[in-house]
């Protein structure tokens, strides 16, 4: 019989994707685990490229005279942990204003990089079709093989409208320097209230984002008065006290920050358990989800983002998906179209498992 905390070991390990470094700090750390260092080395190399591709893009933008922030990854992994192997991550993700993205992909493309899925229209329609509609597109280099997102958006959906979310931004960030390279980054307030949106997007499904929370806490002299106004901006405050309580579930700490500033609403129970159950499956869901997965997610969506903007969105969502546009062959003027090939995208999937 396989021994429990060597199975749970792997279970953080491979299905949280949380380093040796960050397992001592759950509530449940067993100080006799091992780990395979070979394992771990080949991730740790592989990422060593992704801090390499970082800097050289990180170049490459900068004499192209494009501006970002960098998102989560590495530059997060150096800002908690001074150290960029500490956090794992498998790319690298960039924010860019909505004006700069052709230029961004022209940029890539140049440099030898491909688009992966789509590559983003030249024509008016269908290029305003993806730049509403979603929110990144993927690049990778043939040799290299590390995969770049850019976005133009912090999420799939935005809470508030573009323009407040630029001034927020643009009000919210400082400058980091790492190895002689220059970042702009997220105030840690604006990427506290940063995380928990992406965080509570995707359920919380790893628990290597909420170590990210917890380390916020541990590490970071956070002004909790300036984040509970993002968080209002954004309106997502709600969130704030859903993620300290996560945190206090699966962590060595006991964090009241935001308990008696934020009283819960008649979702935060329910919305709770789901994260949980989430969190704790024995695998994340997967890409193709079954009709009862996809009404509990929509669900969790829509009720942990009351947010009328928001929930249009998602409905959107329903009609519009970004592996489809290598299927938009039709005429510009007629790219809206596209609407009624998605009732047929969603059969070829269910029915034959294409994407």
């Amino acid at each position: 019989m396989e021994d429990i905390s060597q199975a749970k070991k792997e279970y953080y390990y491979k299905r949280h994707r949380l380093t040796k470094e960050q397992v001592s700090d759950l509530r449940d750390y067993d100080e006799n685990w091992s780990f395979d260092e070979s394992f771990s080395k080949q991730k740790k190399f592989q990422q060593m490229k992704i801090v390499a591709e970082l800097f050289y893009l990180t170049k490459l933008f900068l004499e192209s005279g494009l501006e970002f922030i960098p998102m989560k990854g590495p530059v997060l992994s150096w800002r908690l942990h001074k150290d960029f192997l500490v956090r794992r991550y498998k790319d690298i993700d960039l924010l860019f204003d909505i004006e700069d993205i052709e230029k961004v992909s022209d940029v890539l493309i140049g440099a030898g990089y491909e688009a992966q899925y789509f590559t983003l229209p030249k024509t008016k329609n269908k290029r305003h079709l993806v730049l509403t509609k979603f929110h990144h597109l993927v690049f990778q280099h043939p040799d290299r093989k590390v995969s770049v997102e850019i976005h133009w958006k912090l999420s799939t959906h935005n809470t508030i409208r573009r323009s407040e979310v630029k001034k927020i931004i643009g009000d919210n960030f400082e400058s980091l320097s790492i190895q002689g390279y220059q970042f702009k980054v997220f105030s840690n307030e604006m990427e506290f209230v940063y995380l928990i949106i992406h965080g509570a997007k995707h359920k919380w499904m790893r628990l290597k984002w909420l170590h990210d929370i917890y380390c916020f806490y541990r590490k970071k002299q956070l002004n909790f008065d300036k984040v509970l106004e993002l968080a209002t901006a954004f309106k997502c405050k709600h969130l704030l006290l859903q993620s300290e309580c996560l945190v206090n579930h699966f962590f060595n700490c006991n964090e009241q920050v935001f308990a008696d500033r934020i009283s819960r609403n008649s979702n935060f129970n329910s919305l709770f358990q789901y994260t949980i159950k989430c969190i704790t499956k024995a695998e994340p869901t997967s890409e193709i989800l079954s009709i009862k997965e996809m009404t509990s997610s929509f669900l969790y969506l829509y009720k942990a983002f009351p947010i009328r903007s928001y929930r249009i969105g998602m409905i959107k969502d329903l009609m519009f998906r970004e592996l489809d546009m290598s299927d938009l062959i039709l005429p510009d003027r007629l790219a809206y179209m596209y609407i009624l090939y998605r009732p047929i995208s969603f059969l070829k999937r269910r029915c034959f498992g294409k994407n």
